[in-house]
């Protein structure tokens, strides 16, 4: 009869699972300690340690880290790595195992992150019709790559990225509506920014570049404020602000910042 890995009723506390869990995922190569855990994590320590059959729980910690933009290879990853953390790394014949989580969770944790990947694609890799720009969900998935990507070459992403902030007032009831503010800014942004950046509409009067921080970023940044005056200046309460935004150093500290500039 096959051994069932997916009920240990391992008698400790849930917490201290989670503890091994992450130190496991890390030593074997989650890239952001501070993103890891989330309320999902917790559920499924405690559904292993209950003796419970965890594959809800995994489920739902797939579909966090979807939001979250961590791919799929290291979200299995991890699930193996708690399991290598439950069994010591081995089976109970002593062999070290290639896939130590039971196939039926790495199936719900699958689902339940392609299921996110569904509902974020819904409104996040279309272009938002209004503006022509990307809506703030997919600048979050961005910048998932981006930190991922930074933690591979070493490069710290403050050294390499950085975010161009426009934002536009206009006088209420005047000839500008706000739609119309956020369609010409829209066009501003796609005019000025052709090689490739990220392109985000935050709020009506305000949208974002996610850029390569380059000799460039200073011209790109002052073109983007003459467009703006062109366009815009005569129907706004203040002229145009454009500024660089430095990126934080970890992907949390960035979509903190990403969410403050969206107020």
């Amino acid at each position: 009869m096959p051994h069932d890995t997916s009920r240990f009723d391992t008698g400790e506390p849930a917490g201290e699972l989670c503890n091994r869990w992450r130190t496991t995922s890390i030593e074997d190569g989650w890239h952001f300690p501070d993103d890891w855990w989330v309320p999902a994590v917790d559920e499924v320590a405690e559904a292993l340690c209950d003796g419970r059959d965890p594959a809800a729980p995994c489920a739902a910690l797939g579909r966090a880290r979807a939001t979250a933009a961590i791919g799929l290879d290291e979200a299995l990853a991890d699930l193996n790595a708690l399991y290598l953390a439950v069994t010591g790394g081995t089976e109970p014949n002593g062999a070290v195992p290639l896939c130590a989580a039971p196939a039926h969770l790495v199936r719900a944790l699958a689902l339940g992150w392609a299921e996110a990947m569904t509902d974020l694609s819904a409104g996040t890799y279309c272009e938002d019709s209004l503006t022509g720009l990307a809506v703030p969900a997919y600048l979050r998935i961005r910048l998932g790559e981006v930190y991922r990507e930074a933690a591979r070459t070493g490069l710290p992403v403050p050294a390499t990225h950085a975010l161009v902030v426009a934002e536009v007032t206009v006088y209420g009831g005047g000839p500008l509506t706000g739609l119309g503010r956020a369609m010409l800014l829209g066009e501003c942004m796609r005019t000025t920014f052709t090689g490739g950046e990220t392109l985000c509409s935050l709020t009506p009067g305000r949208a974002v570049a996610l850029g390569w921080r380059d000799g460039g970023l200073a011209a790109r940044s002052a073109s983007l404020r003459r467009l703006l005056a062109v366009k815009l200046d005569s129907f706004t309460q203040r002229p145009a602000r454009v500024w660089v935004e430095g990126l934080p150093g970890t992907l949390p500290a960035a979509q903190r910042l990403v969410a403050d500039l969206a107020r």
